[in-house]
């Protein structure tokens, strides 16, 4: 009788093996955002482990009537047991425009399931309020403050230079970065999005040339 039991506990721990083997997705993702860099989106993902991976189609939809399509596909590590980055960039967007981003997580035998959704506003992020030459540089506290999710910062530049935004978080990693590129002296205006951001406190920082400033904001969802 107790040699039956054994069997039959063998037996059990076999058959979870085989049902976690044929229907356990093998990706375990850590991390998905994105970065906008003029209108470009760069998609960036990690993973801790793979088994069996075949890889990553990017989806993307850009209204609520069109359907997801596939814009890349991007290959898998196979099996690895070390953390894995990837990333993608999809040039094809539009100004003043909103994208949805997923990623299928494809296994060798055609299992998948989907990642979460990023939602990317492509937006005009900065404009010249006037023409006046500023005497000295400026930027000013982020308005409203705190925000949800976007939020403003007046730039004052007083000679030509990149105007280059930065924003990290409490910890101090750059989770956003920004450059418009040469500007002629004056007043502007920068628009932050940070709907992919969580809660929390944030700093930012403007550097133009030699000139540097950095404060604190807060986004409260």
């Amino acid at each position: 009788m107790r040699i039956i039991k054994y069997s039959f506990l063998i037996l059990l721990i076999y058959s979870a093996n085989l049902f976690a083997q044929y229907y356990t997705l093998p990706i375990e993702l850590i991390y998905f955002n994105f970065q906008i860099v003029d209108t470009t989106v760069n998609l960036a993902w990690g993973t801790a482990t793979e088994v069996n991976s075949y890889g990553f189609n990017i989806e993307r939809y850009s209204n609520p009537d069109s359907l997801w399509e596939t814009i890349g596909f991007v290959m898998g590590a196979g099996v690895s047991n070390s953390p894995k980055n990837y990333n993608f960039e999809d040039t094809t967007v539009i100004k003043n425009k909103t994208y949805f981003y997923r990623l299928k997580q494809i296994d060798n035998d055609g299992s998948f399931k989907y990642s979460d959704t990023l939602v990317v506003s492509i937006i005009s992020e900065i404009k010249k309020e006037n023409n006046l030459t500023p005497k000295n540089f400026f930027v000013s506290q982020n308005y409203p403050n705190p925000f949800n999710p976007t939020t403003n910062i007046r730039v004052e530049i007083p000679e030509v230079n990149e105007i280059i935004l930065k924003v990290y978080d409490s910890l101090g990693k750059i989770v956003l970065e920004r450059n418009y590129g040469e500007k002629m002296p004056g007043v502007y205006l920068i628009s932050f999005n940070a709907s992919n951001l969580s809660s929390g406190i944030y700093y930012y920082s403007i550097s133009c040339g030699k000139y540097f400033k950095a404060q604190s904001m807060v986004l409260l969802k």
